[in-house]
């Protein structure tokens, strides 16, 4: 009886154990790939740091951005180490229209260096990356082959403009990520009104690169 008790709580904590991993691979900066067995962890932890085995009997490794290129979990997400800067988020989902209009009357949000882990979304000529902070805040970056890293980000900014023959003033959404991809993808004119359209979301971010990595030159 004690027996198959015994390996009942075995079959339970070892089957426990093992669904807290996935089969993946650390990818090192000779381009050589280890695998083994990744922890499932959070998106903001996954952007710092990787707990991976060579078996599930090993103790395990903690890596932290810039100590392995990258890692990938099967059937899953693919990171890569960037050093980015980025424009600081105090909001969470909670309080985001009323942290926007306070960071708006504020001067310059504040600008932070970092190396992390970057999720992968797509790449190509264009290759467009996912970052998430410690507030679970969602941060975009793009890169264009041979070219910089570059956030792309909106604002709230506070002030007053001008519309047609009347003066406007109160909170407005600058969309500044539109301006960085009108930059970036300007070698593909056709897709110009399209990028005019984009929403400030990670399917629509996708969609765009997509379009412009598909796109010819100068069409």
């Amino acid at each position: 009886m004690k027996s198959i008790i015994f390996s009942f709580f075995y079959l339970f904590f070892g089957f426990n154990a093992f669904s807290q991993y996935q089969s993946g691979y650390l990818l090192n900066y000779n381009s050589d790939t280890t695998t083994g067995f990744i922890r499932i962890q959070s998106g903001k932890i996954n952007c710092r740091q990787v707990f991976f085995k060579t078996n599930m009997q090993d103790e395990g490794t903690l890596y932290m951005p810039g100590e392995v290129k990258g890692y990938s979990i099967s059937n899953g997400d693919s990171y890569q180490t960037e050093s980015i800067t980025y424009r600081e988020k105090t909001l969470t989902a909670n309080n985001l229209l009323e942290e926007s209009k306070r960071n708006a009357e504020e001067s310059e949000p504040v600008m932070v260096n970092d190396t992390a882990f970057l999720c992968i979304l797509i790449t190509g000529k264009a290759s467009l990356f996912s970052y998430y902070d410690d507030n679970a805040n969602e941060y975009f970056f793009i890169r264009k082959e041979g070219d910089n890293i570059y956030e792309l980000y909106q604002l709230m900014k506070f002030g007053r403009w001008r519309e047609g023959s009347f003066i406007k003033g109160g909170y407005r959404l600058e969309k500044n990520y539109l301006g960085i991809l009108r930059f970036l993808f300007n070698d593909c004119q056709g897709l110009m009104p399209k990028i005019d359209k984009t929403d400030f979301t990670e399917s629509a971010l996708i969609k765009i690169t997509r379009l412009y990595n598909d796109c010819e030159a100068g069409k």
